[in-house]
């Protein structure tokens, strides 16, 4: 109840401050934004990650919608990122992959999953390329390149390793039937890809 609440609170006193009140929309509409962005997230994540919304439906989607509404409401589009991110589109899909990749792996390896050593897999390769990929963007906010080589073998690296993933938990387990985890986890395998 929260979760819905709270955001549903957040957004109203939005539009009635960007209604009546400009001057202190003006000045605190973008944290407002940015609260209510890291409000949905975390609920979303509690609601279909943990429960109710565990199986696809309309309170799964709505509550990502949320999530989807308040980037939008910060002014995140393609537009923006593209010029932010300075041709490191890819990485960053990629850095958000890994980040669901490794929290929907969690659950199965500490529940005893049959296919503990598929997420076992899934949840290292996340967090090594969390960690590299993190470092190609500090690098890259100091101007500072890969060679252009390196670069291109080090993702072509990095895509056969996913694509071995997304088969061995999408057909094997843990991730093989819509259900807990599993949607935003292939997901995320299958935008990357």
């Amino acid at each position: 109840m929260s979760i819905s609440s709270v955001s549903l609170g957040l957004s109203g006193i939005h539009l009635l401050m960007s209604k009546f009140t400009e001057d202190l929309h003006t000045k605190f509409g973008k944290h407002m934004c940015s609260l209510m962005f890291v409000w949905s997230f975390i609920g979303a994540c509690f609601l279909t990650f943990d429960k109710p919304f565990v199986d696809t439906g309309n309170g799964y989607f709505s509550a990502w919608a949320t999530v989807f509404g308040s980037a939008m409401a910060m002014g995140v589009n393609a537009e923006a990122l593209g010029s932010k991110l300075k041709g490191l589109g890819s990485v960053m899909s990629l850095l958000a992959s890994s980040v669901v990749v490794f929290l929907a792996s969690a659950a199965p390896i500490r529940d005893e999953d049959p296919n503990k050593s598929e997420a076992f897999y899934a949840c290292i390769l996340a967090v090594v390329t969390f960690v590299v990929l993190g470092l190609v963007v500090l690098m890259d906010n100091r101007d500072k390149a890969l060679p252009p080589k390196l670069y291109f073998g080090m993702m072509a690296i990095f895509s056969a390793c996913w694509i071995v993933m997304a088969f061995l938990v999408t057909f094997r387990g843990p991730f093989d039937v819509t259900g807990k985890y599993s949607r935003l986890c292939c997901f995320s395998i299958h935008c990357y890809i």
